[in-house]
């Protein structure tokens, strides 16, 4: 037989604890619910202990246990005592007065009979409902709101009375709390535990100040204070416990780039290397600076410049200074690799970055040329894509899937393993999704961060500045998908710092180990080359048109200029047109647009890198325009979360299957 334990912290209530006792002897709870009352007398000045001795005395039949307070110490301590009394299986907080009707037990039951740990009862829920001052409304809907931002819940009422537990849940939260602020702490505390809490509506029954109500304006006040505090606590607390995880795979992330890059430069030429560079060089240079694939248009560019110079760089060796060589990347001439006549001299440095691609462009050099390593980047390229694609369809939806395969198609993939510099970032991005679908069980908020941050500083090891985005936003937006985070937007905001701090850690680790263990001074290199690429400055750019400044916009704007005579940018803009009018037409579900906010965050974060780095984004759009796949992958996660297919079914008779 279960038992409900109802606590009443009482202080001059004589008016009304007769009757309220009442209400609660007379309620039937379902499934033969017994009740036990637990009345904490707060050191009433009245007559509130006779009235209750006496309606103890005079019911035998109803289980009360009272309690007195030698002194006057607030509701928060009459119900942390009434909590050492409870022999319930639940536990529910009941006033002494008469502004909630012990009807409504049996509307709280059902959840806990369920198995949910907590439960309140909202007023706000009940429309029929009024309150007595519109001050305490707009107050405890300013409490709720704040709640709701801090601790990520979806209540209407935190301050109702009615708060219903599990007994040992309740016992399991350390309660400290004297006077009205139980309700903001016991909120925070079970929210923080990662449960979100229950609703259901009640009735309520307002009462004046003048009738006894005890609430004051100052109430509210501490209520925020205890909110904000308890958060403040937590996020220190998070914060210490991340910055110690974060720094220790700062440490193993660091070393892991310093030595692989040692080993790069350590590996020594053989003839077969020589052969395959000669040959791979060859190919390029045939080929011409802009070699275009199936389409001659800018945005099909293989950029053969820069897979020169990934070429020049494998091929540079000095058994000599092989320190001097790994931080400062120095390169081979065209003249020298097509020759195989070396010379180990300091020429055309580009220590700014790692250069980690040559962890794999090296020793797969020694066994084949260009030409053959696009063949193998095309099967592991597509053996991602096909993989990722089979994954998403299993665990998730196969209208998902088709979103991550129109990503992948409007950035021309199928492009991509032509060429060395565009690869590197789609096999970290690939493979970080790769690698959530597989482990997403085992991935939990205590490793999501360092996952990130690990994503963020190989991005910062393996690329040349392309497109690192793809490898914060392809495996958000995964994550997001797979565990059914769409609302989560504090998620989105925490990973993508932990993306950046990686990102931004780990390549300023390189310019650090440059200034400090050689004469020259990367630092001030890199910090004059950001302040190029984000279009405020000027400096020795590789590209002479990056000297032009932010040409971003200078580019959107061109763009329009010329719509009358692109065909294929305004059917792209009449499609997206489209696309916008079929949505806002279409039915939406229930608050979809907070339910997939995340969604929404994680489409905007290449359009704000993009903004950040105007310059670079601008003049190498042949290649940064891929980061888009981000912005197409989550709009389309969006559309899909958001629109009500359930009513387009109804309204048109359609079976599952048919859209």
């Amino acid at each position: 037989m279960k038992i409900l334990s109802i606590i009443i912290p009482a202080y001059n209530e004589e008016k009304t604890i007769h009757l309220i006792l009442d209400k609660i002897r007379d309620v039937e709870l379902i499934e033969g619910v017994r009740k036990q009352v637990i009345i904490v007398n707060d050191h009433s000045s009245d007559q509130t202990e006779e009235v209750i001795l006496k309606y103890k005395a005079d019911n035998p039949i109803l289980d009360i246990q009272y309690c007195l307070h030698s002194h006057n110490e607030g509701k928060g301590a009459a119900i942390r005592t009434g909590i050492q009394f409870v022999k319930g299986d639940f536990v529910i907080i009941q006033d002494a007065d008469l502004e909630y009707d012990p009807n409504d037990y049996n509307l709280l039951l059902p959840l806990l009979l369920k198995g949910e740990k907590v439960v309140y009862g909202s007023r706000f829920l009940m429309r029929e409902n009024k309150h007595s001052y519109k001050s305490f409304y707009l107050g405890g809907l300013f409490v709720t709101t704040v709640t709701n931002l801090l601790y990520n819940q979806n209540l209407t009422d935190e301050p109702t009375c009615y708060k219903a537990f599990q007994s040992d849940f309740l016992r399991s939260i350390p309660l400290v709390c004297t006077g009205f602020e139980f309700c903001p702490e016991v909120t925070a505390k079970v929210a923080l535990r990662g449960y979100k809490i229950k609703e259901v509506p009640i009735h309520y029954y307002p009462r004046s100040v003048e009738e006894g109500k005890k609430i004051k304006w100052t109430d509210g006040v501490e209520a925020l204070w205890v909110l904000f505090n308890y958060y403040r606590l937590h996020v220190q607390q998070r914060l210490l416990q991340a910055c110690k995880k974060l720094s220790l795979t700062y440490l193993f992330l660091s070393a892991f780039c310093f030595l692989s890059i040692l080993f790069v430069y350590w590996m020594p030429r053989s003839e077969s290397m020589n052969r395959n560079l000669s040959d791979s060089l060859q190919t390029v240079l045939s080929e011409g600076i802009y070699k275009r694939a199936f389409v001659d248009m800018m945005l099909f560019d293989l950029d053969n410049p820069t897979n020169e110079i990934m070429l020049s760089k494998a091929a540079y060796y000095d058994k000599d200074h092989i320190l001097q060589s790994a931080l400062m990347n120095y390169s081979s001439s065209k003249e020298e690799i097509l020759s195989g006549n070396y010379v180990s001299s300091e020429k055309e440095m580009y220590g700014r970055y790692w250069h980690g691609y040559l962890l794999f462009l090296k020793p797969v050099l020694l066994i084949m040329n260009y030409t053959q390593i696009r063949y193998l980047s095309y099967l592991l390229i597509g053996l991602l894509i096909i993989g990722i694609s089979i994954l998403i369809y299993q665990k998730v939806n196969m209208q998902a899937t088709f979103a991550f395969m129109v990503s992948m198609t409007a950035v021309e993939c199928y492009i991509v393993p032509l060429s060395l510099q565009l690869s590197t970032m789609f096999y970290v991005s690939l493979g970080a999704v790769f690698f959530l679908l597989l482990t997403n069980n085992l991935m939990n908020n205590r490793w999501i961060s360092c996952f990130f941050f690990i994503i963020g500083g190989l991005t910062s090891f393996f690329d040349l500045l392309t497109t690192p985005i793809l490898s914060l936003g392809l495996p958000l937006l995964v994550y997001v998908l797979l565990n059914r985070r769409g609302g989560d937007w504090k998620f989105v905001i925490k990973s993508t710092l932990c993306w950046g701090l990686g990102y931004a850690s780990i390549w300023m680790t390189k310019w650090v180990l440059v200034s400090a263990l050689t004469d020259y001074n990367m630092i001030a290199d890199a910090v004059s080359q950001a302040f190029l690429r984000i279009g405020i400055g000027s400096g020795n750019g590789l590209d002479p048109e990056e000297e032009q400044g932010n040409v971003l916009f200078e580019r959107i704007g061109q763009t329009f200029a010329d719509l009358p005579s692109n065909p294929t940018m305004l059917l792209i803009l009449f499609f997206l047109g489209i696309i916008c009018g079929v949505f806002y037409l279409l039915p939406k579900k229930e608050h979809a647009y907070k339910n997939n906010i995340a969604y929404i965050l994680i489409a905007l974060i290449p359009i704000v890198w993009y903004v950040l780095l105007g310059n670079h984004t601008g003049i190498h759009w042949r290649f940064t325009h891929r980061s888009l796949a981000v912005t197409i992958f989550a709009g389309l996660l969006f559309l899909m979360n958001a629109i009500d297919w359930k009513r387009i079914k109804q309204k048109y008779h359609l079976k599952d299957g048919e859209i």
